[in-house]
């Protein structure tokens, strides 16, 4: 068992005591940030060095120099990443990247790019974490090193280390396994070339891990042992000897070399729980429960998992909370304990989907660019080869009727075969209408599927753009492009496609808008009723409530408001339609309907497209106070 002894960790303590007591007789702040930060990493971020970290932070911020805070607020993100706190990680990183702006930093902030992309990829946001390291290799790319020193390339060098290992993780996390290695291989060449061997064993190790994702067991088990000796050889810390026992452990596991694997887990076990590292403590629960699940050891399988699943809930560890919730499923069925059985299944379930999707989600994005416009051609094909076998069947119809029409008189005796003949023209009438219907509805599904594809990739950008103002740009598109998203999985859900039913469209919008916003104490009022329109203006419905909707949810409401209600209404009255949206917020200004800000002017515009006649009323002088905009629409115009 690989532990600190009392004697280690107090040698430990003094020499951090003795780096700080000596660093401010180094010549120059840079230096001693360097010595500080440098010294944190080297002794792998243990709990000591936050000290170290702390007092970087405090000369920089004496400093007030950008390089300076952004080095110190990094290496505090990496002191909380290595020790499992994923939001404190990012939450420091994000603030490294806010002293970032100046273009004579791009290393440094292509480091904190891969740390984001690392912290992304633990808390299983597959999306942000490929976009931010490609980020952060395309500015690597970018960096000139000629001008460079020798210790600068080393570091350089370094961190494309480091780079191509974050992407072999992440390949290795989206199960493409193959790519995976081939980024491992490289980064493990290139830290043998910097003699960086404790490095190379943490590679072996992830390359190991990999192995033993995609099936490899006995090769698994040989790299990570490799792994674990460079480790040993470079004088590691022994948490990364202790994580080298825990994937050891779980590969001897599915080798079915149970005492073997238990023997590991053991060490890996002790040395968490010993340390406090409650992140790796929720796996190696996790892997020991299952192992004594194997050996029908059900209680014990079930205390690991309970003790797993909790400490993976604090740390937001959904693939930890995840299998501890499989495991627990099938102790607790052991044991006849039914009830809790199923309560964990139906957790794992869910968060299994979860982790489905965003692992396939770049996947899906990929094989729905590349075959786009292939379908489309498909479809407009198809389209083409409807309308003339339409335009070929009514002519024949014709043709037909014609004919019947003339020699009904003539060949009265022969009625019971025309008959027949027409009953055969009808059901391949309907047949023919029938196709045209499904051929509707999936062209809607796919207008759909286009819709979100846009929506995501609008997604994506505006979580890397910093601008607010074009990132709340972007947002607004994306809320537009929901309402008509939504508009086309209604239609293609429906069996009929004349029409849509504007209640179930209505509420399903409201609440797409409002969990994009996910505001506290917004109360929707909905009095919808249950109007067919055509779709041209169901559509544009949805736009004009989307925008109505959202300017409320930005500008109605203050901190000090209580009891925020929004209230949509579309009614018949007499011989019109009427929709009112309102709200009980602050109210608007007296001029608020003549401004042409792009929202209003959408409103106004689409009103017009559908002959709708638009007024805004402030509610200021009432109570309670408020604003109602209100557009009649004239039924004989739009059903």
């Amino acid at each position: 068992m690989i532990l600190f002894s009392q004697q280690e960790s107090n040698t430990l303590s003094k020499t951090i005591d003795s780096i700080i007591h000596n660093v401010d007789n180094l010549s120059s702040d840079q230096e001693r940030i360097s010595e500080l930060t440098g010294s944190a990493g080297k002794y792998r971020y243990v709990s000591d060095t936050k000290k170290l970290l702390n007092k970087a932070l405090e000369i920089s911020t004496q400093s007030n120099q950008n390089e300076f805070l952004a080095q110190s607020y990094y290496s505090l993100g990496n002191y909380y990443y290595f020790n499992s706190e994923l939001d404190s990680a990012l939450i420091y990183n994000e603030k490294a990247n806010d002293y970032l702006n100046d273009g004579d930093l791009l290393f440094l902030k292509a480091k904190v790019l891969n740390s984001k992309g690392t912290i992304y990829r633990k808390k299983g946001n597959v999306v942000l974490a490929i976009s931010t390291m490609l980020e952060s290799k395309n500015l690597m790319d970018k960096i000139d090193t000629l001008d460079f020193t020798d210790a600068e390339k080393h570091q350089f060098k370094g961190q494309n280390l480091v780079l191509n290992n974050s992407l072999a993780n992440f390949y290795n996390q989206m199960e493409d396994y193959d790519t995976a290695l081939t980024y491992y291989d490289n980064a493990y060449q290139a830290a043998l070339k910097l003699n960086a061997t404790v490095n190379a064993g943490v590679i072996m190790s992830n390359k190991g891990e990999s192995l033993l994702n995609s099936g490899k067991i006995k090769d698994a088990i040989q790299v990570l042992e490799q792994g674990k000796q460079l480790k040993i050889k470079g004088e590691a810390h022994p948490r990364l000897i202790a994580n080298s026992d825990l994937n050891i452990g779980l590969a001897y596991s599915k080798n079915r070399e149970d005492e073997k694997a238990l023997e590991f887990l053991n060490i890996a076990y002790d040395y968490y729980l010993s340390n406090k590292l409650d992140g790796r403590l929720a796996l190696a629960l996790n892997y020991r429960g299952e192992l004594f699940l194997k050996q029908e050891r059900y209680l014990e399988a079930k205390n690991d998992c309970e003790q797993s699943k909790k400490l993976a809930l604090e740390q937001s560890d959904l693939e930890s909370y995840r299998n501890s919730c499989d495991c627990l499923y099938k102790a607790y069925k052991q044991l006849n304990l039914f009830e809790k059985s199923l309560e964990n299944h139906e957790i794992y379930l869910k968060t299994k989907d979860s982790l489905f999707s965003e692992k396939n989600i770049k996947k899906q994005t990929q094989l729905e660019m590349q075959y786009a416009f292939k379908k489309e051609q498909e479809l407009q094909k198809l389209e083409a080869e409807k309308n003339e076998k339409q335009r070929k069947l009514f002519l024949s119809f014709a043709i037909i009727g014609l004919i019947v029409a003339s020699l009904l008189t003539f060949l009265y005796s022969k009625n019971r075969s025309k008959s027949k003949l027409l009953a055969t023209q009808k059901q391949l009438l309907e047949k023919t209408v029938g196709e045209k219907n499904m051929l509707l509805k999936e062209t809607h599904h796919r207008v759909k599927n286009s819709f979100q594809i846009v929506s995501g990739l609008l997604f994506l950008q505006s979580s890397t753009i910093k601008d607010k103002a074009a990132s709340k740009a972007l947002k607004e598109t994306q809320n537009r492009i929901n309402s008509m998203a939504v508009l086309h999985q209604k239609l293609y859900k429906q069996d009929h496609t004349s029409g849509i039913d504007c209640k179930d469209y209505i509420t399903a919008l409201i609440a797409d808008i409002l969990s994009s916003y996910s505001l506290p104490n917004i109360e929707k009022k909905l009095s919808v009723e249950p109007i067919i329109m055509d779709i041209e203006v169901v559509t544009s419905l949805g736009l004009i409530i989307n925008e109505l909707v959202t300017n409320s949810l930005k500008y109605a409401f203050t901190e000090e408001t209580t009891n925020n209600i929004i209230e949509i209404k579309l009614q018949r009255q007499e011989d019109n339609i009427v929709l009112e949206v309102s709200d009980n917020g602050i109210g608007l200004l007296e001029d608020c309907d003549k401004k042409d800000s792009l929202g209003l002017s959408l409103v106004k515009d689409l009103s017009e497209k559908i002959n709708g006649k638009i007024s805004f009323q402030s509610l200021q002088n009432t109570h309670p106070k408020g604003t109602k905009v209100v557009i009649i629409l004239n039924e004989n115009d739009i059903l």
